[in-house]
């Protein structure tokens, strides 16, 4: 199983337990329910991921479905909620790493903020910032796609 949906199902039975407590403790509607809407969208990427690796599951051959273990509810319970990798779970579904090249250092993100703070200035202090900020932001978006390219 992968290490995302155990991520999202830890946070999301926290917020479940937190969001009872703060409603015991502060009797607030509006902060129990931003828990509650928290949890939901946690659990919903439990859903998605699962979901993956559902699709990711199904695809695997039989020979490798004979090797799986026969108490599947109690082992699919300790994938899941367990906190280390089980040899068998790198199966190349959606969810694994693959090796990337790593980027280069570069002074585009820099100038990529010095654009976006003229921009969040133009907004403040007059749309005569934004001209420059829209032909920095141009220049910033040829030179990092150009680094990219090499």
């Amino acid at each position: 199983m992968a290490e995302e949906l155990r991520f999202f199902l830890r946070i999301a039975l926290y917020v479940v337990a937190a969001s009872i407590a703060y409603w015991i403790m502060a009797k607030e509607h509006a902060g129990t329910v931003l828990f509650l809407f928290l949890a939901a969208g946690c659990f919903f990427f439990v859903g998605a991921i699962a979901h993956l690796l559902r699709q990711t599951h199904s695809e695997i051959r039989v020979d490798d479905a004979q090797r799986l273990h026969k108490n599947r509810t109690l082992d699919m319970i300790d994938r899941v909620i367990g906190f280390e990798e089980h040899p068998g779970d790198a199966s190349g579904g959606p969810m694994t790493l693959q090796e990337q090249a790593v980027p280069t250092a570069s002074v585009w993100p820099i100038v990529g903020a010095v654009c976006v703070f003229l921009f969040v200035m133009g907004l403040l202090f007059g749309a005569w910032l934004w001209v420059p900020a829209i032909l920095l932001g141009l220049y910033v978006a040829r030179g990092w796609l150009t680094q990219l390219s090499r």
